[in-house]
């Protein structure tokens, strides 16, 4: 996100774990114009959504997909962006997923891939059709900036970032671990 104008832009984010929901929170905090927060796991979708309601974001948009629906939230996304967000975040590694950033993905936007896929190759569908002819920038994250990540960190608690969606159990102390 760090080298991405946020504020006012379509934000698409495949994968709602603990780093795709702190990317939902951190482009709601700035003042997305639209987020969509895509991922095939029904607890995950349930998580998302309870966060949107929580964190009052009428913006964000909470999509399930998968093999039967992933065209069908392509679609959509495609349709109501008048062509594709600005930037995705895809934060799953999973081939399917990798793809479907790059078809939702605007003439011209931005892929961030962060997830690390299970296998050593990954299939790139349309390679010329969803990333060539398209220019989009593609941009693989690999934490080589981690002080500078944890000052912007800092200074976006400060701002009043909120993550209490985030925090999933509290425990009294850490015997709970032993």
């Amino acid at each position: 996100i760090q080298d991405h104008q946020i504020e006012g832009a379509t934000i698409a984010i495949t994968g709602y774990g603990p780093i795709g929901a702190m990317a939902a929170a951190i482009a709601h905090h700035q003042q997305a114009a639209r987020v969509y927060v895509i991922d095939v796991s029904e607890r995950a979708i349930s998580h998302a959504e309870r966060w949107r309601k929580e964190a009052k974001a009428a913006h964000v948009t909470v999509l399930r997909t998968g093999v039967d629906e992933a065209a069908g939230v392509d679609e959509r996304i495609l349709d109501e962006t008048g062509g594709g967000v600005d930037l995705v975040l895809e934060m799953s590694g999973a081939q399917a997923a990798i793809n479907q950033a790059l078809r939702i993905a605007r003439m011209g936007g931005a892929v961030s891939l962060l997830g690390i896929p299970t296998k050593e190759a990954v299939t790139i569908e349309r390679f010329a059709g969803n990333v060539i002819f398209k220019g989009l920038t593609l941009q693989a994250i690999i934490g080589r900036r981690i002080f500078s990540t944890w000052d912007r960190m800092l200074q976006l608690l400060a701002e009043g970032l909120d993550l209490r969606s985030l925090v999933s159990h509290e425990y009294e102390g850490l015997d709970a671990f032993i």
